[in-house]
């Protein structure tokens, strides 16, 4: 019952603070669901060796309804390019298919790593300066079609939606920081469904995985955070709309910089 309960609180407060996330950042939540749930996870499943893959499993269905809404939200506001979002969107599932069959030869470990790697890299990138006279909303799309690829093949080693690989990469590319969430709100949508079922199909016959699972994917987790999501990503999004793109950047900087400080004490200090 104790342990029931436990989840239940921590996917709760889970649910709010990543489906606002998912709206403000264009994060899908994913960024935050990871190192709780491998926490979370760990704690009642210590000898599991899937607890990292059950985590980005159940972070990649969470990313579902709450990018779904960020995404709708986005094209009301008129912050997406519907011709650059087909684009994104195909190349996007095309890596996040590779990604999902690949990831079952990956250790725990290893996903860790490439997590925290991923979030110091994506700091870097975001508080780099751009000069925003030269931003432009025409993009190569060779150079697009690449980025997609990648950001959908790295986001389901993650278990992100792939906005902290999706809002960086643009920026180099000088694309306005508001399409750039946007578009990551699409292509978190696509990576959450495409990624989400070809996990709970690879860890549909792994034995050490933690209470509550289906697959890699923990149907409880789900439905849990799901309704919180919903109500709390258009939130998010309305908030990000009223900010300052500095600010929101800087905001974007600290969030990665403090996932990625716990992230590493888990790796070399666990």
């Amino acid at each position: 019952m104790t342990h029931t309960l436990i989840f239940l609180i921590t996917f709760i407060v889970t649910g709010s603070l990543g489906g606002f996330c998912a709206g403000f950042f264009g994060l899908g939540g994913g960024i935050l669901y990871i190192p709780i749930f491998i926490s979370l996870f760990a704690a009642f499943n210590p000898t599991g060796q899937s607890n990292m893959h059950a985590a980005i499993g159940t972070s990649l269905a969470l990313i579902i309804p709450g990018a779904l809404i960020a995404a709708m939200k986005q094209f009301k506001l008129g912050n997406i390019d519907r011709k650059i979002a087909r684009l994104w969107t195909a190349m996007i599932i095309a890596g996040a298919i590779v990604g999902s069959i690949l990831i079952r030869y990956i250790s725990s470990y290893v996903l860790q790593i490439v997590f925290m790697v991923f979030l110091l890299l994506a700091i870097l990138i975001t508080l780099h300066k751009t000069n925003s006279s030269q931003q432009r909303e025409n993009l190569n799309k060779k150079i697009l079609s690449s980025f997609a690829i990648f950001t959908g093949f790295c986001a389901v080693l993650m278990g992100v939606g792939g906005g902290i690989i999706t809002v960086p990469l643009l920026k180099l590319l000088n694309y306005p920081y508001k399409r750039a969430v946007a578009l990551s709100a699409v292509g978190g949508t696509a990576v959450g469904i495409f990624g989400s079922l070809i996990m709970i199909y690879t860890g549909w016959h792994a034995t050490d995985l933690p209470a509550f699972s289906i697959g890699f994917v923990n149907w409880l987790a789900f439905i849990c955070i799901v309704p919180l999501s919903l109500i709390f990503a258009p939130l998010g999004v309305r908030a990000s709309n009223h900010i300052n793109e500095k600010l929101a950047s800087y905001l974007y900087s600290l969030v990665l910089f403090i996932i990625a400080v716990y992230m590493a004490c888990r790796v070399f200090y666990h």
